[in-house]
């Protein structure tokens, strides 16, 4: 069974590549994982706007969870690098 996450990265990193079916990378105090992404939603810009929203999946058997949170990811051809506001599971 795969985990789940909800991700919201901050609107000023690039959104290219960040599209349904992406693989990318997530890092933080769980280690190293790689990530699906299931379905994204770009920032509209506003002021209240946080920041770019992703639904993500990975394998099981990773050691992420809400006390230890995925922190940054990688993604595309070029590595983009990119800071996780705020990580959340959303399926174990």
């Amino acid at each position: 069974m795969a985990k789940e996450f909800s991700l919201l990265i901050d609107k000023s990193c690039p959104f290219q590549d960040l599209h349904e079916g992406a693989q990318i990378r997530g890092s933080g105090e769980g280690g190293v994982v790689d990530l699906v992404v299931v379905a994204s939603r770009k920032s509209g810009g506003g002021f209240k706007d946080e920041g770019h929203f992703l639904h993500v999946k990975a394998a099981a058997n990773n050691h992420f969870d809400n006390q230890h949170p995925i922190k940054k990811i990688e993604y595309g051809k070029d590595l983009k690098r990119c800071d996780v506001k705020k990580c959340e599971v959303l399926k174990e």
